[in-house]
């Protein structure tokens, strides 16, 4: 009987090492798949968040653009303006030798 016993406690063990290297290769295929998918997500966010960063610049740079034109029209039109309403330089006659 303690043969038996003994063959009895064996295949315990065995059953018992087969859960847990069963309960280890399941926890690191889990581990693998949701660093994955992690990774997929994190990709995906870095790549949204670059998206809008880049419009936002584009954004930024039409509306100096803009700004930028209006105030040149200004002055040219300022300069135009301020040229035209001043009276004409008089210019005195050369003396002739």
């Amino acid at each position: 009987m303690a043969a038996e016993g003994g063959e009895g406690n064996s295949s315990e063990g065995e059953v018992e090492n087969k859960k847990v290297l069963d309960a280890f290769f399941v926890g690191r295929a889990l581990a693998e798949v949701v660093n994955e998918k992690l990774g997929t997500a994190l990709g995906e966010v870095l790549s949204e968040v670059a998206k809008v960063d880049a419009e936002r610049r584009r954004e930024l740079k039409e509306f100096q653009d803009e700004v930028r034109l209006r105030a040149r029209d200004q002055q040219t039109k300022a300069t135009a303006a301020s040229a035209s309403s001043s009276p004409p330089a008089v210019v005195p006659p050369a003396d002739d030798p």
